[in-house]
């Protein structure tokens, strides 16, 4: 967020630098700038530094961009994968997972989402779930990772973080946080892990309701045993 902050600043501070070349252009009084050529050229060269750092941010403002309950339900129920045993998913993001039997997984191309995985648990209509994000950051992970558990608190003041430990995935520095959270009226279990490998940080997010949390542990941490960076 902060990088993409610095970003429109710079953007702004090279218009307001391009108006006042204008203007002493246009102004008969400033000779140095007065009708001069290199004028032109110099607001062209910052025109068209303009240019792209707004196509770059456009670009990863899309690329980091969460996608609403509707867009996720009708992508999930368009297209998913039911697995009938363990499944090493290999992302093209540049991470392996197992998606266990029983779920049915589903990928994201573009966005925040790069994958979820779901299962329904008999007999209710309550859904064990794995999801992966992704991000384009340049901050380090210990950063990050702080800003994320202080939005996740912002959008849900039910959250609790306990149990949060550091380890690594493929050499690469991890933390793992156990969490619970209320959501919709109903108290839910899991873990958040978070890692980055070189400008994309990641959070696998695992979680089903409270009380089955026992049971679907296990297969949490047999996903989080089995996560790799490539």
């Amino acid at each position: 967020m902060a990088a993409q902050i610095a970003k429109w600043m710079n953007i702004l501070v090279i218009l307001f630098t391009v108006s006042l070349f204008i203007k002493f252009y246009f102004t008969s009084t400033m000779s140095y700038f007065y009708k001069k050529m290199w004028v032109i050229v110099v607001c062209s060269i910052l025109v068209l530094s303009i240019t792209v750092q707004i196509i770059d941010t456009v670009i990863t403002n899309n690329r980091n961009r969460l996608p609403t309950k509707d867009e996720l339900r009708s992508k999930i129920a368009a297209k998913n994968t039911l697995v009938d045993q363990d499944f090493v998913y290999n992302s093209s993001d540049g991470y392996t997972l197992v998606v266990p039997a029983g779920y049915a997984y589903t990928t994201f191309p573009f966005g925040a989402i790069s994958m979820t995985a779901f299962k329904n648990l008999s007999p209710s209509s309550m859904q064990s779930g794995i999801t992966v994000s992704r991000r384009q950051v340049s901050e380090e992970l210990e950063y990050i990772v702080t800003e994320t558990m202080k939005e996740l608190l912002k959008l849900n003041p039910t959250y609790v973080f306990s149990s949060v430990t550091k380890f690594s995935i493929s050499d690469k520095k991890a933390f793992k946080a156990s969490l619970e959270v209320v959501k919709e009226g109903i108290p839910v279990k899991g873990y958040f892990v978070f890692t980055k490998a070189g400008d994309k940080f990641f959070t696998f997010t695992m979680s089903c309701p409270a009380g089955n949390f026992q049971q679907e542990s296990i297969v949490f941490e047999k996903v989080v045993q089995s996560l790799r960076l490539q």
